[in-house]
């Protein structure tokens, strides 16, 4: 061992290195999310994206929405393209992913029906659905959302800043 923690060929001790390499691991599931929904919802393979796509519409989107789908597909292909590839998802890791990655490219490219009329799926049910198939993940903490709704008392009064 070389001064400065170093070996003779100039690289970090195995052991150190490892310690600093220690990353929480996202342990897979036994099956698929689409293998794991449709067994549980005794659902063919085929049925898997409409079957998930009807669950997880926005509930002011869950009338309208299934008709929308028959006259205008294009509209919720974003959603069918996230449902496709969720159903390949063996972990949270790959499935919270897989939202993350649809969350950003989706407010790209989405429009008036699919953000102010919330026209879409909502990946917060999609996600419960998952919880209702794999479980809590483990070590996870849901974020807690506060009421921050204003007092109607509260309007106008100057608030005292921090110190």
């Amino acid at each position: 061992m070389m001064p400065g923690g170093l070996t003779a060929e100039g690289g970090v001790p195995e052991a150190s290195h490892q310690q600093q390499m220690q990353f929480p691991v996202m342990a897979d599931w036994s099956r698929s999310f689409k293998e794991a929904y449709c067994e549980r919802y005794r659902c063919s393979p085929g049925r898997f994206v409409i079957r998930v796509f009807k669950k997880g519409l926005y509930r002011r989107a869950r009338l309208i929405g299934p008709i929308l789908m028959v006259f205008s597909p294009r509209l919720f292909q974003l959603d069918i393209d996230l449902i496709n590839e969720l159903g390949g998802a063996r972990n949270w890791g790959d499935f919270n992913a897989i939202i993350s990655n649809h969350v950003q490219s989706s407010h790209l490219r989405s429009g008036f029906l699919r953000n102010a009329l919330k026209l879409r799926v909502s990946c917060q049910r999609l996600k419960r659905i998952a919880t209702k198939l794999f479980g809590r993940r483990q070590g996870v903490r849901e974020p807690e959302f506060r009421n921050t709704a204003i007092e109607p008392a509260d309007i106008g009064r100057r608030v005292a800043p921090e110190e």
